[in-house]
């Protein structure tokens, strides 16, 4: 009984290690996002309206509403976000597919984004998400890939070396 407590004792207190130091990350992480106001809207229909843009040192988040204040039907919309450096530089491009507009409709959007140092974005409309060129289209990727099941077995055979040599070298057994 006396083990059971103290079994309960140490699962608690790994527990609440673990919970406060999932909050306190959260929490830190979420206070080094700061205001981001210098953005440019390039294009004037449908109207898109930013309610939050917030950056940190490696990415970023933007929330927004975009609205068809036309009398026609948008069909196949996607919202383009550029990120821009300090000196004007793109960074990078993300799109997201925001689908068919009805006249009036309204619909909200957020885009993250994982560039280091941005200083600025530009977000437009397009009516097609250009194809972004993925590692599989790598030679290298496709030549290492070759190799990856014998890398695996490899890894697999010398994992258990590497957790049980500690326990040969100083227990002698």
């Amino acid at each position: 009984m006396k083990r059971m407590k103290t079994f309960l004792i140490y699962l608690l207190l790994v527990l609440a290690v673990v919970l406060s130091t999932d909050i306190l990350a959260k929490l830190i992480l979420e206070t080094n996002y700061k205001p981001l106001n210098k953005y440019e809207i390039a294009v004037t229909s449908p109207t898109i309206e930013i309610t939050e843009s917030k950056v940190s040192r490696v990415d970023g988040k933007v929330k927004g509403v975009v609205t068809n204040k036309t009398e026609s039907f948008k069909e196949n919309v996607f919202l383009k976000l550029e990120a821009k450096s300090k000196t004007n530089n793109t960074l990078g491009t993300e799109y997201v597919k925001m689908g068919n507009f009805q006249p009036g409709q309204h619909k909200d959007f957020a885009i993250t984004y994982k560039y280091a140092d941005v200083d600025s974005f530009v977000i437009d409309v397009t009516d097609h998400a250009e194809a972004v060129p993925s590692i599989e289209d790598e030679p290298v990727y496709k030549e290492v890939n070759k190799y990856l099941p014998i890398i695996k077995l490899v890894a697999w055979c010398v994992t258990p070396t590497v957790y049980f040599l500690p326990l040969f070298l100083f227990t002698g057994k």
